[in-house]
């Protein structure tokens, strides 16, 4: 009975190493896909620092907000939820069309301002 209670109390742990192999490995992929990415969808140095520091600036964001969430929700709630935006936004990201414009809509250029 012992043996069955200690691989239950296993399972919490193995969920977050698969979920923490799953982030290193995404940002892994990223930083090795970066010049296909770039080539692919024909985009410029800028265009790609904004693909690489969007994607920084959102994980961020959901990865303190998922742990206050958690924290009010259920961490087992928050944990799985996360899974799968995260698995679903990798698939939107996989099947991306073209790179977004080289500064968002209605900035401009410094040089252009004067």
């Amino acid at each position: 009975m012992a043996f069955v209670s200690g691989i239950g109390s296993l399972v919490p742990l193995l969920a977050v190493c698969a979920g923490y192999f799953m982030v290193i490995l995404d940002v892994t992929v990223i930083n090795v896909a970066v010049p296909v990415i770039g080539r692919e969808l024909s985009a410029s140095l800028t265009g790609i620092q904004w693909i690489t520091d969007g994607y920084t600036l959102v994980f961020a964001g959901f990865l303190l907000s998922g742990g206050a969430l958690g924290d009010r929700l259920g961490n087992r709630r928050i944990f799985c939820t996360g899974v799968v935006v995260f698995t679903m936004s990798s698939a939107a990201c996989a099947f991306a069309p073209s790179a977004p414009s080289s500064s968002p809509p209605g900035w401009r250029r410094a040089s252009a301002r004067r």
